[in-house]
């Protein structure tokens, strides 16, 4: 009924046997893969670390490099601030008058001070300063700013008007220029001037810049003096008396003194009717003992 088949082929099942040579092969080929495989990771690691570096170093020197810049651009902006600014301080020189330094020097320091502007080399207003100085002191005849390269300081060399007389009131003294202007008041010596003196018995007290005097009378006393400098003819002092336009020459080592007529000019005509009259009394053995009026033209008179 049932037809049953005999398998013809026998297979026994049996364990198989791995040989010793081939375990060793296994184990060192997976000892090769598991190193291999942690080479690569590593090489990975070092090059990923490797970029960190370079990234980090690139960083640093980036930042290290600007900041060096910015160091730089520091230094060289305060140099050039400090290389334009200018001090608050001038410095004053009145060439022809020293003892008119420190008015001149506090007058500029002011006029420095009056606007940021004139803290700077570029900015400076130095035509404003010329100007303030000149509407102040009007005896000033020529002014030489020097703005300098290196340092802060400016530098000013002023020139005035010369001097021509020694004129004292009965408060103090200065000294007068050849437009009758007062260009000098401070510590002035009159043993050290060596200019005429005059002495003007007013109460007025002289301040700089004052016009004391017209220009004709200061010429008149200048001519009078050097034409009797000329005659070997010492005079110790002059006077003028403004209300009778009157100059009263001073003749040293005797007891008169000489009447000049500052209102018709003429100083030579005049002390040429001086010397003819002193002739005239040294022959005849006369000597004056109070004055000699030469101020009528044409006519002489003493005392």
């Amino acid at each position: 009924m049932f037809n049953f088949k005999k398998n013809s082929t026998n297979k026994t099942l049996a364990r198989q046997r791995v040989s010793r040579n081939n375990l060793l092969e296994n184990r060192r080929y997976l000892y090769h893969s598991v190193s291999l495989e942690h080479a690569k990771q590593q090489k990975n690691i070092e090059q990923i670390n490797s970029s960190i570096n370079i990234s980090e170093v690139k960083f640093a020197s980036f930042w290290t490099k600007r900041l060096l810049k910015l160091i730089i651009l520091s230094i060289i902006i305060v140099g050039m601030v400090r290389f334009l600014t200018l001090s608050e301080n001038a410095k004053v020189e009145v060439v022809n008058n020293k003892s008119l330094n420190y008015a001149y020097q506090s007058l500029v320091d002011k006029q420095l001070a009056s606007s940021w502007l004139n803290d700077n080399k570029l900015t400076i207003s130095v035509n404003g300063i010329d100007q303030v100085l000149e509407n102040n002191y009007p005896t000033i005849v020529n002014i030489k700013t020097n703005i300098p390269l290196i340092g802060s300081q400016l530098v000013l060399y002023v020139t005035t008007s010369a001097p021509k007389l020694f004129l004292s009131t009965t408060y103090n003294a200065g000294l007068v220029d050849g437009q009758g202007r007062v260009v000098s008041v401070n510590k002035v010596d009159q043993s050290s001037s060596g200019l005429v003196v005059v002495n003007y018995p007013i109460p007025i007290k002289l301040s700089l810049g004052d016009n004391i005097l017209p220009a004709s009378d200061v010429n008149f006393i200048s001519d009078v003096s050097y034409e009797l400098s000329l005659k070997k003819i010492t005079v110790s002092y002059y006077e003028v008396l403004p209300g009778a336009n009157e100059l009263d020459a001073y003749i040293a080592n005797t007891k008169y003194y000489v009447k000049f007529n500052l209102q018709i000019g003429q100083p030579l005509v005049q002390i040429g009717s001086y010397l003819a009259v002193i002739h005239n009394l040294n022959t005849n053995n006369i000597v004056p003992r109070q004055y000699i009026d030469v101020r009528i033209p044409g006519r002489v008179y003493y005392r």
